[in-house]
């Protein structure tokens, strides 16, 4: 990854336009493998003039076809609503994602970044993150316990030892700084930003 070629576009506020540029991007020699959105809102104000709920599902679809057309990941990260600073838990869910959340569906994966720290100053968990794997597509659901740097923004492995028991073989990693979540079908208890499309 640190040796692949970056390229930044911040031009591509309407689907057509981002769709066009990966279509380019695919036919250079570096050829493209993986595209990051930031953020998914901002495409559905370019794309539709509005952010509305009701737009979600249709630019989801859309950037699904483009994963499968061009055979590559693409990751989108998205804001939430302000429901997790009424809840006591404020871990976040699905249903963060607002009144149109069945926009869930679409992504392989959904993982949330939450910060206790964030909330609680004082909380015995500063310095960290939790990755919460919050829908996997092919696997198991979980969350990966990491080091968070505020100061240069960096994310590292917790010094913890655990274990995954789910398939490890499904993209889901094994080893250091994972703790089990077993799924109970509680969406209140799937903490579920970032919505990792792949095609194939």
């Amino acid at each position: 990854m640190k040796e692949a070629p970056l390229v930044i576009d911040d031009s591509c506020y309407t689907f057509d336009a981002l769709a066009n540029r990966c279509r380019e991007l695919k036919k250079t020699p570096e050829g493209l493998f993986l595209v990051i959105i930031d953020e998914f809102q901002q495409l559905l104000t370019g794309e539709f003039d509005t952010n509305r709920d009701e737009n979600k599902p249709e630019a989801m679809r859309r950037l699904k076809a483009l994963a499968k057309e061009l055979e590559i990941a693409i990751y989108v990260t998205s804001q939430l609503s302000r429901a997790p600073e009424y809840r006591k838990n404020k871990r976040p869910i699905l249903s963060d994602f607002g009144r149109g959340a069945h926009v869930t569906d679409g992504p392989d994966v959904i993982l949330f970044l939450y910060r206790d720290e964030y909330y609680y100053p004082e909380s015995g968990q500063r310095g960290e993150v939790d990755l919460i794997i919050a829908r996997q597509k092919e696997g198991p659901i979980g969350t990966v316990e990491l080091l968070y740097e505020a100061s240069t923004n960096v994310f590292s492995n917790t010094v913890h030892t655990g274990g995954w028991t789910g398939d490890s073989a499904a993209g889901v990693p094994s080893g250091e700084g994972l703790k089990q979540k077993v799924d109970d079908g509680e969406d209140d208890e799937e903490p579920a930003v970032e919505f990792p499309l792949e095609g194939g």
